[in-house]
């Protein structure tokens, strides 16, 4: 059985993931290291395109999104580039070559561009920052929609693989918490406190890290709900996982989705589904009184059960006094931006959001101080895939709703739309669930 899976990993995907995770930490800082491999994967990413092995270029970007540093600074930021460089040529490639469309769920309808473009307009008039725009905004949206638009995945190839980066992704995590082995720790230098409790992986933000786990459990779900299966083991290393990154987000929303799956899979196999509870009840417990996991679980807890929402509940307030005064918004949002427009004093400060962060970590928030309460409309551009997919498979409609109901509460503690690793994990779940159904 082991053969038979590792027979599934391909050894060119094992030796990048090797380069990304082991080799590259250490040689970030060099330029000509990073220009040659960011170079080498774009062009070995180009020829799978071209073979259509989008399956694997998918791996890659994963592994690539999870395995390098979220945010540039002077020692690791030319290898931040290489992604979105990489989704834009892969896409612009597709067109060359006049590929059919076959999964057309993921193509603009006419309101969409209509909204990117009115959006585009908008924030030139209230911001004049177009670059900012163009690469935060459009460029992420257009690329990767377009780009799971070119053909079906290999949803067997995909599961194996994806699995693989999960096990990385909890091994980093152990070293982080209980060694303090930190890849890039230079990116989190400046949040001491919030790395001792939270752990925060290659990408050095600890809910860009929690949402690889977030959206494996989905693609967990999904692969449960259509092969009958239980993934027990997956299972219990995602609980253990939420102990190890001391997050109220990623807690609540994997244990609502294993629930889900559970409930499930237990209407199907009530006996199975007991015996499986049993043995994971038993070895969490054991993790968590037994081992080191149970001074983290206690962290944890404590972490939980004293922390704050204040900042958020304070942004509410302050999003209304800006879309109020601001109809078509004040363009989009960066902190400074919103310091600026704070400190013109027309904005009644409370005590709860401090203008110092000016975090509103909230997309439906940020949307509406950008472009004003109009901004939300934005958001059929995410949800009108999962939408049409419901549309055409009418029958069950468990699993993407699902899928949609995870990615709108993330909105309401991330501001997702910024962020190219949850946006890619957001449409690759489904297209996953897409070919998964096809394959079935």
């Amino acid at each position: 059985m082991i053969l038979s899976f590792l027979r599934k990993i391909p050894i060119d995907l094992l030796f990048i993931e090797f380069v990304i995770y082991f080799i590259l930490p250490s040689l970030i800082s060099q330029k000509l290291f990073t220009i040659i491999l960011g170079g080498s994967l774009l062009l070995y990413m180009l020829y799978l395109n071209y073979k259509r092995n989008i399956s694997k270029i998918i791996i890659i970007v994963i592994a690539l999104l999870y395995g390098i540093p979220n945010q540039g600074t002077k020692s690791t930021g030319a290898m931040t580039y290489i992604v979105p460089t990489m989704l834009l040529l892969v896409m612009l490639l597709g067109f060359i070559l006049k590929r059919q469309h076959k999964c057309s769920i993921f193509l603009f309808s006419k309101i969409e561009i209509f909204l990117l473009i009115t959006a585009f307009i908008i924030n030139t008039i209230t911001h004049n920052e177009f670059l900012l725009f163009y690469n935060v905004f459009i460029i992420g949206i257009i690329c990767i929609r377009l780009f799971f638009s070119f053909q079906e995945l290999d949803a067997n190839f995909i599961f194996v693989n994806f699995r693989i980066l999960f096990i990385l992704q909890f091994i980093v995590i152990i070293l982080e918490r209980f060694y303090g082995i930190r890849a890039y720790p230079s990116v989190m230098e400046n949040y001491e406190l919030l790395e001792s409790l939270r752990c925060t992986g290659y990408t050095g933000h600890p809910l860009i890290l929690s949402s690889f786990f977030i959206f494996y459990s989905l693609i967990l779900f999904i692969q449960s709900y259509y092969k009958n299966k239980f993934y027990y083991v997956d299972v219990i290393i995602l609980v253990l996982s939420c102990i190890l990154l001391a997050s109220r987000t990623p807690m609540f929303l994997i244990f609502y989705i294993l629930l889900s799956n559970f409930f499930i899979f237990m209407r199907k196999k009530l006996i199975k589904s007991i015996v499986i509870v049993t043995i994971g009840i038993c070895s969490i417990t054991y993790f968590i009184s037994s081992t080191e996991f149970g001074n983290v679980f206690i962290d944890t807890t404590e972490r939980i059960t004293n922390a704050t929402s204040d900042q958020r509940k304070g942004a509410f307030n302050i999003t209304k006094q800006l879309a109020d005064d601001n109809i078509i918004g004040i363009g989009l949002f960066t902190s400074d931006r919103l310091r600026h427009e704070l400190s013109k004093g027309d904005i009644i400060l409370n005590s709860k959001f401090s203008t110092t962060a000016a975090l509103i970590d909230n997309s439906f928030l940020t949307m509406i101080i950008s472009f004003g309460y109009g901004g939300l409309l934005l958001f059929i551009l995410y949800f009108s895939p999962i939408m049409r997919y419901i549309k055409l498979k009418r029958k069950n409609i468990i699993v993407p709703f699902t899928i949609a109901l995870t990615y709108f509460l993330l909105n309401f503690s991330f501001d997702t739309i910024y962020y190219q690793h949850v946006l890619f994990l957001y449409f690759f779940t489904i297209s996953y669930l897409y070919s998964i159904k096809l394959e079935k």
